[in-house]
């Protein structure tokens, strides 16, 4: 049979689940977080295709949201990273996207949000049931149930992050070794190094940037938000 994991993780957390499945599964391991790399692997085909992304805003990434519907495998699990406060409708949106595959089954995990520096420990052996379940190849498509979801993340999601995190570009510090241009998973900072408005706010050029020339400023209203409790518990389907 033949596997392929995929992941979308600008800032390592998602990756961490997709290695893991990866270590015992086996398959191809392939990683979409920058624009190339999902020209270069919309035709990869599999028996089950393991995608392994982040929730933003409870929505799908944008990048990766035109690459769902190239997928071609008969079967898709899902695991899915989150920053502990809500996912959404995220599971029934990428359904959508999957013009020609059956989920059958899925992880949901609460994990460092971009914005906080606080770590959550991650139970990874909670994983194993459906780890087991997918070496014996056990599976059969499921119903995924919907859940409560702002709607308005979903109208207005560019708007909402424009208006709450903004990143600010320090022309003096910025020495030019465009490292935040090579690695924005959306393509979407300028030689420059302006930031176009295809950014999706993961704050990766922020983490990455040696010399700290790019900095986030975010609302009140967004850090009155990211005070709330985090959830921690794992989802395991």
């Amino acid at each position: 049979m033949e596997i392929v994991h995929g992941y979308f993780s600008p800032n390592g957390e998602t990756k961490k689940i997709a290695q893991l499945f990866y270590n015992e599964l086996g398959g191809k391991f392939i990683d979409l977080t920058l624009p190339q790399s999902r020209v270069d692997y919309r035709k990869l085909k599999a028996d089950l295709y393991i995608l392994s992304l982040p929730v933003y805003l409870q929505n799908i990434p944008k990048p990766m949201k035109s690459f769902l519907i190239h997928v071609k495998a008969p079967q898709v699990f899902i695991n899915l990273t989150y920053g502990g406060f809500s996912y959404g409708n995220v599971l029934r949106k990428i359904k959508k996207q999957l013009l020609v595959s059956q989920i059958v089954g899925y992880t949901i995990t609460p994990v460092k949000h971009s914005f906080i520096d606080q770590q959550i420990d991650i139970q990874y052996t909670l994983y194993d049931s459906v780890i087991k379940k997918l070496k014996t190849q056990k599976y059969h498509e499921i119903k995924i149930p919907y859940r409560f979801h702002n709607v308005l993340f979903s109208m207005f999601e560019k708007s909402l992050m424009k208006s709450n995190f903004k990143l600010i570009v320090d022309k003096n510090l910025c020495d030019h070794c465009n490292l935040c241009i090579k690695e924005c998973p959306s393509g979407s900072i300028t030689q420059s190094i302006k930031i176009l408005d295809s950014c999706i706010s993961c704050n990766h050029c922020v983490q990455v940037c040696p010399r700290h020339a790019i900095t986030s400023k975010k609302s009140k209203f967004l850090t009155s938000y990211l005070k709330r409790k985090q959830k921690t518990s794992v989802v395991v389907r």
